[in-house]
């Protein structure tokens, strides 16, 4: 099975809470359905899961459109609440990231999954990777990982942005 981590693309300063996507951020998810499905750069996805946050639904929405498939919100894939404490943000992405392991061993499609840095950060570090993924510092908006799964191994397959 494959998995595709993005972080969100480029978000507008407001509203604090929920901002949308600015307009280079709506680029570049015009960018990812036009890599995904006309140019055939990343393997077209089974699954798309994101965070309840504006600007992740609105990274994948386009994909969501050409591909038409249904975007799945999943609140496990938000960024940590203020009121979460670090052990529980932790185990929550941690239980996450066993969840897709345990699905790699009876599905093979791809999944899409769309979240915030400090999510990616922490499944960095808890991720089983056949690579080191701590020193991935730094991710541009709309940048991802790529990995397959076999045997409960993420194998690390590449690591880059969608620039417009």
């Amino acid at each position: 099975m494959k998995v595709y981590l993005f972080r969100h693309a480029q978000k507008s300063s407001t509203p604090w809470d929920n901002p949308p996507l600015s307009d280079y951020g709506f680029s570049q998810s015009l960018m990812l359905a036009d890599i995904v499905v006309n140019r055939r750069k990343l393997e077209i996805p089974q699954h798309l899961l994101c965070s309840p946050k504006l600007r992740c639904q609105q990274s994948l929405a386009p994909l969501a459109r050409v591909l038409d498939c249904q975007i799945e919100v999943q609140n496990i894939l938000d960024e940590r609440d203020l009121n979460e404490s670090y052990p529980e943000f932790s185990m929550r992405v941690r239980d996450f990231l066993d969840s897709l392991t345990e699905k790699a061993a009876h599905f093979k499609g791809c999944f899409y999954l769309c979240s915030h840095l400090d999510w990616i950060e922490e499944a960095l570090i808890r991720i089983p990777c056949d690579r080191d993924l701590l020193a991935l510092a730094q991710w541009p908006p709309l940048s991802y990982i790529a990995f397959e799964i076999e045997g409960g191994l993420w194998k690390f397959i590449e690591f880059k942005p969608i620039e417009v």
